[in-house]
């Protein structure tokens, strides 16, 4: 069976759902797997915007996920841990596009072959990224989307620090804290078609 990752909140290259964005629920998508590659030891997971102007940014990564593990849907595994996004949080970031065209999402799952990955506390999730590469058997991803979050007229209430957009700096606020407006300016206006 070959390694495959699915999410039933979406489906591949297809709309995410409001809830799971930065002004709905702020909570992330249940995603699920199989067939793993034989030696698998552990897995990573990694969720990010290459569309963001800045650069990738990244919104969720788990790693030192269990290999019997088969799905997220319920909470972070015990022995697993969360990095630091690009939200400077150490949890789900849910998406917050601006105006434009909508910006697309990839959650990618890696297997690999080790069991826990040695990577700093509080890792970025960059850190992780390169060093579960190193150690990585397959991978497998699932690419959504997701249209603007708000309007021109509106004020931003998410805020970044200036070193990853250097144009605004403040802090944000806590998960599930229910914006009623999104940011007009956190993921700013940029597109490139996926497959």
């Amino acid at each position: 069976m070959a390694f495959q990752l699915k999410s039933a909140a979406f489906p591949h290259n297809g709309r995410i759902l409001g809830v799971y964005a930065c002004d709905g629920e702020d909570v992330p998508p249940s995603l699920a797997w199989s067939g793993a590659p034989a030696g698998t030891k552990s897995f990573a997971l990694i969720v990010d915007d290459p569309d963001a102007p800045g650069g990738t940014f990244c919104h969720w990564a788990i790693f030192d996920i269990g290999p019997t593990t088969v799905s997220l849907d319920d909470g972070i595994p015990t022995g697993a841990h969360e990095t630091v996004n690009d939200f400077d949080r150490m949890d789900y970031g849910g998406p917050c596009p601006p105006p434009g065209p909508p910006h697309h999402y990839r959650f990618r799952l890696l297997a690999l072959d080790i069991a826990r990955l040695n990577v700093r506390p509080h890792a970025k999730c960059q850190d992780v990224q390169r060093a579960a590469e190193s150690h990585m058997l397959a991978k497998q991803g699932s690419w959504g989307r997701m249209p603007a979050r708000c309007t021109p007229t509106r004020r931003p209430v998410y805020l970044v620090t200036a070193s990853f957009y250097g144009t605004l700096t403040a802090s944000l606020p806590q998960r599930n804290s229910r914006p009623s407006l999104c940011a007009s300016s956190l993921e700013p206006n940029s597109h490139s078609t996926k497959t």
